[in-house]
Order: structure tokens, then C-alpha cells, then sequence
């Protein structure tokens, strides 16, 4: 999970590091042996090992001002100092550099016990270890599952459960799980062997996951070499399909649909947008969540269809510059309650476009003080529109036009930069991890939260918190 580089300009003391020290203990599971001081400063600020074993003295270079140069750039590795010299100069530079540990030569093992339980602790301090960062990127995503071996054929797995659910779901894969991982609130992914993945195990979890309402995704078969990254994108939408479904189910990728039904259903519709048919575009959008189930689309088949209405309607409808934003698996799964609420959006964006500027009567001359109050009461829960003109009596119409006018923003769009901007505060003042900040704004998924945040500030969320906001896009 964790990166190391050992940095000396004697190969011995480098290799006897690395043999002394107990790096599955500590849960560093990638080890650069360095024997060049020779551009290492660029090289830990691009490559951000979390741990840097370095020598004092390397020939002109000081590993004293490398540690220097590299905390002046903002790097957040751990620096540990191995060095032959029990001088109390070095060693006070080292302590006000924050340095973890002064390691002398030759190395005591007492003291690496010492200084692996000091690494434990300052690895997972400050969110230095996050699983959400580790899901934000293929380099970081391949790094965190590192420890599976090139012999080896995997699987991932995952799914939405209980504690319970997810200690069931450990017995039937039995040998079959290499490791277990929380990647959200009350979601698991599992690193499968998939030798011992056998027909009577996937029967078993196919009536548990109908019986218990889940659905629990597996991955295709991959190997170290195979784009391990791609499976994890592919498994983790696939978890998904509960939203378009409702009903609980095992599915294994690669999953084939007939779409040539929901094609004709999309030119249908196509030709009662053109010709502003509401009735015409209102019968299809109802039919369609009972379709979906019937013909077991997925959620890849919902954001197809979604998208193409959008950029259907944007196309023909100009409101204002106030339009639906294209949406990926992850954005409809956290921005809607169901495939039915999907429809139901659709429609009324529809309506609107196609029949603009007759604003409905407000209730109240305050009622969107009223909306925006209920938000900043709600965002750290799963909230949809829905919620809202139900709670404020209002109906959905009203919702949506008081979003139009006061925002030239969707709710879902409003929605999610108010939490955006929740985070970025939390991330800059408070001792909150990354995957607490995102559970914390109502986002549970930590994947989808990464992502959505590096979308909207150019960084990952725990670039920010360690940059201070600094690199925040303009």
C-alpha cells in the first residue's frame, strides 16, 4: 500500500536496510533502491513516496538539505535518517526537519522495532494513507493493489453492505478472498483468487445477494499485466445496477444486453422532442423504468440514454444557457434516487424546454430561502428534489423553475458545489480524513467523491488539505 525509496551512495548499507527492516509490518509493499543523490529532490517531489530512508552524508550532497528543499516544496513524505555520524548537530537539524527517526550504523534491530511502530503511526496520520486516494488514479490504484503476484488470475468484487452482508459474503468466497477493502460508507471491494471461484460459490451468492436485496459485482478475470485499473472502473459501475433494477442480483462482466429495443425507444422519442409532442415524450418516459427492469438494462444502458436526451434537447432547446450537464454512472447513482426519479427529471427538463417561460405561482414569497435553508440542513445526506418539494409542499415544477431563475444552476448542479465547497472548508480546518470529509458532504461513494472533487479543483482532495488549497484551479 505504501512507497518507500532508500536513498545511500553505498549499495551495502542500502541493501542492509532493506533486508533489516520489516516492510509488510509497516504496510510498504514498493521499495526503490536509490545509490544517486543525482536529481532526488525532483524525483521524491514527482514520485511522492510516502516514506524516504536517506543517508546524512553522499558524497556533496547532504541528505539534510535534500530533506530541507523538499519539505520547503510541500512534499509530504515521512523522512527517516540513516546515517554513521552520532553527531548532535545532524541530529538537531534532523528533529527541527521533522525528521521521524535517527537511525545510526550499523543498524540496531531494537531500534528499527522502534522506529517501525513510529512509522505506523505517522503514515496514518494526516491522511497519508487514504484508500479514497488510492482510487483516484491508475498509477495510485495499481501502487495500492501492488501486492498481487504476476502468476496469479483475479477478480474483483463489489457491492453496498451491511456488516453482517459483508461477513456473510466473506464465508461463502472463503479461500477465495485475497483481501477485503472499505472503499465507501457500507461498500466493499474484494480481491478475488479466481481459481477457487466455483460455480457452487457464485450459485450461493446469486441467492443471497436476490434474498438480501444487494447486488454484488465481479469483475472480469485479469492479471498484474492487464489494465487492473479499467476492471475496477467496469466493477464498480456495474455495482450500480440496484438504481435501475430494483432487485437484488450477482452479475459478472463482461454483461451483453439487446439494446435495439431501447434504440427504437430513443428515435420515438427523438421524433416527439423535434415536433414538441409532450404527450408523446411523457408516455415514454413513464413506461420506461418497467422496460428497463424487463429487459435487465444496466446502469451503462441508463447514462446511454440519458445522455442522448440531453444532448438531444441542448441541442434544440437554448434556455438561457440553463441546461442539463452529461452525466457517468457515478454522477447519476449519487445525483438521483432511482431510474423512475431519472425519468421524472427528464421530463420535467423536457417540458421546460419545449414550452418555456409560463412560471408557475410560488406559494410563498420566501419559499427559496426555504429551499436553500433545507439544503444547508440535508447535504450530508442523500438528498434528491424529490425530497424537497415534498418536505416544502411545493410541487416539482416549482422546484425546478426556482433553481432555473435564482441559480441559472440544476439542483443537482447546485447541489454538488455546495458540498464541493463544504468539503474544501472541512479538507482546510478541521482534522477530518479525506473519507470522512466525503461522507461528511453526503457523498458516500469515496471513489465518485475523489473524482468529482478533482473534477471541480484540478486536484485530489488530499492534494488539497496537504497544500492548504494552494493548487486549487482558478
Amino acid at each position: 500500500m505504501f512507497h518507500a525509496f532508500i536513498i545511500d551512495d553505498d549499495p551495502f548499507s542500502i541493501d542492509a536496510t532493506y533486508i533489516l527492516f520489516p516492510w509488510d509490518e509497516v504496510g510498504i509493499t514498493k521499495i526503490d533502491k536509490i545509490d544517486s543523490p543525482t536529481g532526488i529532490v525532483e524525483r521524491i517531489l514527482t514520485e511522492k513516496p510516502h516514506v524516504v530512508f536517506i543517508d546524512i552524508e553522499m558524497g556533496e550532497t547532504s541528505g539534510l538539505d535534500v530533506i530541507k528543499e523538499c519539505k520547503e516544496k510541500g512534499s509530504n513524505s515521512s523522512f527517516v535518517i540513516i546515517s554513521g555520524h552520532d553527531n548532535f548537530n545532524y541530529a538537531h537539524t534532523a528533529v527541527n526537519l521533522g525528521v521521524v527517526y535517527y537511525l545510526l550504523k550499523p543498524i540496531d534491530t531494537d531500534d528499527i522495532q522502534i522506529l517501525a511502530q513510529k512509522l505506523k503511526k505517522d503514515l496514518n496520520k494526516n491522511n497519508k494513507f487514504d484508500i479514497l486516494e488510492h482510487l483516484s488514479s491508475k498509477d495510485n490504484f495499481n501502487l495500492f493493489i501492488s501486492s498481487i503476484t504476476d502468476e496469479q488470475k483475479y477478480r474483483l468484487a463489489i457491492a453496498n453492505l451491511s456488516d453482517e452482508q459483508k461477513t456473510e459474503i466473506q464465508r461463502i468466497f472463503a479461500d477465495a478472498v485475497f483481501k477485503t477493502y472499505k472503499i465507501g460508507q457500507g461498500k466493499y471491494m474484494f480481491i478475488l483468487k479466481n481459481n477457487t471461484l466455483q460455480k457452487p460459490t457464485l450459485f450461493e451468492l446469486n441467492c443471497m445477494a436476490e434474498k438480501e436485496q444487494i447486488v454484488l459485482a465481479i469483475s472480469d478475470i485479469f492479471t498484474k499485466k492487464d489494465d487492473m485499473y479499467n476492471h475496477f472502473k467496469q466493477c464498480n459501475q456495474l455495482s450500480y445496477n440496484l438504481f435501475v433494477r430494483k432487485m437484488g442480483c450477482l452479475l459478472i462482466e463482461p454483461l451483453k444486453t439487446n439494446t435495439e429495443i431501447l434504440k427504437n425507444i430513443l428515435d420515438n422519442l427523438y421524433q416527439s422532442i423535434d415536433s414538441k409532442y409532450i404527450n408523446g415524450v411523457e408516455t415514454i418516459l413513464l413506461n420506461l423504468p418497467a422496460l428497463f427492469i424487463k429487459q435487465r438494462y444496466t446502469m451503462s444502458q441508463a447514462v446511454w440514454f440519458y445522455n442522448a436526451i440531453v444532448i438531444r434537447a441542448n441541442l434544440l432547446f437554448n434556455q438561457n444557457n440553463f441546461s442539463l450537464q452529461t452525466m457517468d454512472e457515478e454522477d447519476i447513482y449519487v445525483n438521483f434516487a432511482d431510474f423512475k426519479d431519472l425519468c421524472q427529471t427528464l421530463r420535467l427538463y423536457l417540458t421546460e424546454a419545449m414550452f418555456p417561460g409560463s412560471s408557475p405561482e410560488y406559494e410563498s414569497s420566501d419559499i427559496w430561502n426555504k429551499v436553500l435553508k433545507y439544503i444547508e440542513k440535508n447535504y450530508s445526506s442523500k438528498i434528491q428534489a424529490q425530497d424537497i418539494y415534498k418536505e416544502l409542499y411545493i410541487s416539482e415544477r416549482t422546484l425546478y423553475y426556482l433553481f432555473k431563475t435564482n441559480t441559472q444552476e440544476t439542483f443537482l448542479e447546485f447541489l454538488t458545489r455546495y458540498r464541493i465547497e463544504k468539503a474544501k472548508h472541512f479538507l482546510l480546518t478541521s482534522t477530518m480524513s479525506v473519507s470522512q470529509v466525503a461522507e461528511r458532504v453526503g457523498i458516500k461513494d469515496h471513489y465518485y467523491f475523489s473524482r468529482l472533487f478533482k473534477k471541480h479543483t484540478g486536484v485530489t482532495p488530499l492534494q488539497f488539505k496537504t497544500q492548504g488549497g494552494s493548487q486549487e484551479n482558478a
